[in-house]
């Protein structure tokens, strides 16, 4: 066999093998989608578009990737999680006060500043123990991400949520990007998404 045959070879070696992964990445497991009770028609994906944009992409220029717009941002606060395990985590309140509000002090503030911080919820952390108004803000944000009463306290639910380690987060992450590839590509002008 000549070397230009071995080229020609693996060649289609390489595209054969790139069809293989993009059908895993992007579209999801194999289960029917009934048994997974989430009743998402399943609509083949190009993965020669897909090919094709990543030869012709050039520094900076963004791959054309066969998902859903939630799916690629999903897919960044993925790596946003995972560069915070990698520092560490999140440091876990620790107190017995069910409720915290403006004006309060405490180590459970500092920690809670803490990780609104790394969250991008809080964006500037005084490292000071005093409930402030700016964490009383960043908190408000929090509730309202997390589908909390928006009160601006720290109060039991609140707290409850600022203490699901990372760990879980990338877990939560992990299975709604499986979702997100049930999903369209193109979403419908009118269309409703539920949030669970």
């Amino acid at each position: 066999m000549g070397q230009k045959n071995k080229v020609q070879q693996l060649e289609l070696l390489f595209t054969a093998s790139f069809f293989i992964y993009a059908g895993k990445m992007y579209g999801g497991i194999t289960k029917e989608s009934k048994n997974l009770e989430w009743y998402i028609p399943r609509k083949k994906k190009n993965y020669q578009s897909l090919l094709d944009s990543l030869v012709l992409s050039t520094a900076g220029k963004a791959v054309a990737e066969p998902v859903n717009e939630y799916y690629i941002r999903l897919k960044e606060k993925l790596k946003e999680y995972r560069a915070m395990q990698q520092k560490g985590g999140f440091v876990l309140l620790a107190t017995s006060k069910k409720l915290f509000s403006k004006g309060d002090t405490g180590l459970c503030i500092v920690q809670a500043k803490q990780q609104l911080s790394l969250e991008g919820d809080l964006t500037f952390n005084d490292h000071t123990n005093l409930f402030t108004d700016t964490l009383l803000l960043a908190i408000k944000s929090y509730q309202h991400r997390m589908g909390l009463g928006e009160n601006g306290k720290l109060d039991a639910p609140t707290m409850r949520e600022l203490n699901v380690p990372v760990a879980v987060r990338l877990q939560q992450i992990m299975v709604n990007l499986e979702r997100l590839r049930w999903a369209p590509v193109a979403m419908e002008k009118d269309y409703l998404l539920v949030n669970i």
